[in-house]
């Protein structure tokens, strides 16, 4: 769920809506601090170059360039940030549309388990 308020980039949004669950990591890449993102051409190679990381802020502050990348709409480079369950995930709704959508579900669970 992308709410259309997000203030998330054009190219995150279409790698989460288009990623499936295997395509998400736990890395410490970015910030030094564990962190589910997508996999992309900055995680692999970072990975693979088996540079060690740095403390927090440090390893944030080595990679500002990174989080720039946004601004040039290039999710190669970026911290696509992401959810382990992305096939919750749609285009187009608001954050109300959002919220209700997962009362509804919680709701009809609740029904679920009082019917046992």
């Amino acid at each position: 769920m992308i709410p259309k308020e997000s203030g998330i980039f054009q190219g995150h949004k279409k790698q989460l809506l288009y990623a499936k669950e295997t395509d998400t990591t736990i890395t410490k890449v970015f910030t030094a601090l564990p962190a589910r993102v997508l996999r992309n051409r900055f995680v692999e190679e970072y990975t693979k170059s088996e540079v060690e990381y740095l403390e927090w802020p440090l390893q944030h502050a080595i990679n500002e360039d990174t989080f720039n990348a946004q601004n040039k709409n290039i999710p190669d480079y970026y911290p696509l940030f992401s959810v382990q369950d992305l096939q919750m995930l749609k285009a187009d709704q608001s954050a109300e549309e959002i919220i209700k959508e997962i009362i509804d579900k919680v709701e009809e669970q609740v029904r679920k388990s009082n019917n046992l």
